[in-house]
């Protein structure tokens, strides 16, 4: 088998719920010189069956015991034969311009080590939510990662050098719920990173994610990582304050997402949306009139 320019690379956990859409939007690429590093931490739901019905040679499936997410990212990495490694998540639809835009910037910007992009984000159903807000240019990439925001360099999104990965020593497994701010800080100080402002991948927004639920984790690991950073720059250690986070809360969310589906034409998920707050904040009475709202349609 030829050596692929690019290799996906994805590792995941009980995904069965969107897996076959996020692959078969991969292998819808326009781009065709690839390989498809899927690694399974473990799952105990049908994603491995899911994975086995793909006869495309390109992929290449590696089932593991679960374990620690970061050490099979790297290894991963290691099994990775590109020339361009293309960072994947389970849940997410990505654009079949992807590669193609991603390769070519790559190819024209030498001193580039990595490129994103804004992303398209969606709601659990996949109703379009609105486009992020990425910077494009490595200044402002970098300053936003020294402040604790991994989100500057979108990890599922991300395409890079995998000579460079290499050079950095892939991801650091003790700072699981923090390594992609980690991994591209380290980055950055062996190449520039960039974000391309065309959203290449649809990105899954849900309530329970590991940026809501190890919160606490995620903020002693950025305070760890940043005073690693700074050092690597010669800046001070201590001065330094992390930038807060913004999400609201799961029944603001879920408001927002029974509106937003409504405008788009799916009473479907506002229906979903408005049963799961209702559940959730049964005594108020917007709970109940969003349902009545969803059910209508309008």
């Amino acid at each position: 088998m030829s050596t692929p320019r690019v290799s996906f690379v994805m590792c995941v956990r009980n995904a069965a719920r969107h897996l076959r859409e996020q692959l078969d939007s991969m292998f819808a690429q326009t781009f065709g010189d690839f390989e498809v590093v899927l690694f399974d931490d473990g799952s105990t739901d049908a994603t491995r069956k899911i994975t086995a019905s793909y006869t495309d040679p390109r992929l290449r499936f590696e089932p593991r015991p679960a374990g620690n997410y970061v050490e099979r990212l790297n290894q991963a990495l290691q099994l990775a034969r590109g020339e361009y490694i293309a960072r994947v998540d389970g849940d997410d639809i990505t654009d079949p311009n992807r590669l193609a835009a991603q390769v070519a910037f790559l190819d024209d910007h030498p001193g580039i080590v990595a490129v994103g992009s804004v992303m398209m984000e969606v709601d659990p159903y996949g109703v379009p939510l609105g486009l992020t807000d990425h910077a494009t240019g490595h200044a402002k990439i970098e300053k936003r990662l020294l402040r604790g925001s991994g989100w500057a360099m979108p990890q599922p999104v991300t395409t890079l050098r995998k000579t460079a990965a290499d050079a950095i020593g892939g991801y650091r497994p003790e700072m699981k719920w923090a390594e992609d701010l980690d991994f591209f800080l380290r980055l950055a100080t062996i190449g520039d990173l960039a974000n391309l402002p065309t959203p290449l991948v649809k990105y899954r927004r849900h309530l329970a994610s590991n940026n809501s639920t190890k919160m606490d984790e995620q903020n002693r690991l950025k305070r760890i990582i940043l005073a690693d950073a700074r050092r690597d720059r010669g800046m001070p250690t201590d001065d330094f304050e992390l930038e807060p986070r913004t999400d609201p809360p799961a029944e603001k969310r879920l408001e927002n997402w029974t509106w937003n589906a409504l405008r788009n034409g799916r009473p479907d998920a506002a229906r979903k949306h408005a049963w799961n707050r209702l559940k959730m904040r049964p005594a108020e009475l917007l709970s109940w009139k969003l349902l009545a709202c969803a059910v209508r349609g309008s």
